[in-house]
């Protein structure tokens, strides 16, 4: 490939092109001022990119993704949520375009840097653009006190997911009880949205204005049903037997749970109703036998107990 015409014209040379061994080499040698330098020449080119100062809010999407990882990487870390040997870059979009692309180790927070990010960010394209609004978008892995109190103090608007609890559901009731009343007049599926105004303890009593959305369908609308409560344990064991070629995965698992919710349908609709407790105990093992290059023996078994 290091002679391939087609290559060598896409990166205008004639010359031979740089082997495996030397792109390694120049990989190595990066550090956090490459990182940095490469950034601001993203945010320039970014600016450059609009022959006037935007006269409509940039939108700053944050978000942490996977990058799985196949081989012995350092930095790597399994992640459970992902159930994968992963990276956890943070990614940061305007529209279309990539502003910030920054690995991170599986093991730190979603929200790990996005504050200092964040800032820099705001300070660079103020600076280009004293009167331009910015708006801070991410999912409610970015919902932190600093990181928001932050957007307070410097003018920064912000939408960020936020996750549910008791406290919100209870507030949310007349806008559920609105979309259920709709159901009932057309019955078709009714998507009803409210504000409401809430305050998490760790927010200070910072009051701040949520949006809340509920959807009533065919599958009903229960407001006298309890959460479901359910706790989970589990503690496993993986390795590779080389002699073998054998690599084997072991866990045990235990599940408790508490007001479990089961279905029932009663005038064409699906309801939930608290049915009890139920405990789960189980067993899963996995084994890998490499036979050959081209053949490979891979089996699975789980044993469970139910009560």
């Amino acid at each position: 490939m290091r002679h391939d015409i087609a290559l060598q014209t896409a990166v205008d040379t004639d010359g031979v092109l740089a082997s495996q061994s030397t792109l390694c080499r120049f990989e190595q040698q990066a550090d956090r001022d490459w990182a940095v330098a490469i950034h601001e020449e993203m945010i320039e080119q970014f600016i450059r990119s609009f022959r006037r100062p935007p006269k409509k809010p940039l939108y700053l999407d944050f978000d942490a993704t996977d990058d799985r990882v196949h081989g012995q990487q350092l930095g790597r870390h399994f992640n459970g949520y992902y159930n994968h040997y992963i990276f956890l870059p943070l990614f940061v979009f305007c529209g279309d375009q990539l502003l910030v692309s920054y690995l991170r180790p599986a093991y730190r927070d979603a929200a790990h840097h996005a504050g200092a990010v964040l800032a820099l960010l705001v300070r660079r394209l103020r600076q280009a653009w004293p009167e331009v609004k910015i708006v801070f978008r991410g999912d409610s892995g970015f919902c932190r006190p600093l990181i928001l109190n932050w957007c307070d103090r410097h003018g920064v608007d912000y939408l960020i997911g936020l996750a549910g609890n008791k406290r919100l559901a209870k507030l949310a009731l007349d806008i559920d009880y609105a979309s259920a009343i709709r159901f009932e007049k057309t019955w078709e599926k009714e998507r009803v949205f409210g504000f409401i105004e809430y305050a998490a303890k760790s927010w200070k009593e910072r009051r701040r204005r949520v949006i809340a959305k509920s959807e009533t369908s065919r599958r009903g609308f229960n407001p006298g049903v309890e959460p479901q409560k359910a706790w989970n344990r589990e503690v496993g064991l993986r390795g590779y037997i080389a002699p073998l070629a054998l690599d084997y995965d072991v866990a045990f698992f235990s599940v408790r749970v508490r007001d479990e919710l089961v279905p029932y349908d009663e005038g064409g609709r699906t309801f939930y109703q608290n049915a009890g407790d139920t405990n789960r105990d189980g067993i899963e093992l996995a084994l890998g036998w490499q036979l050959a290059d081209q053949w490979r023996l891979d089996s699975a078994l789980t044993s469970t107990r139910l009560k």
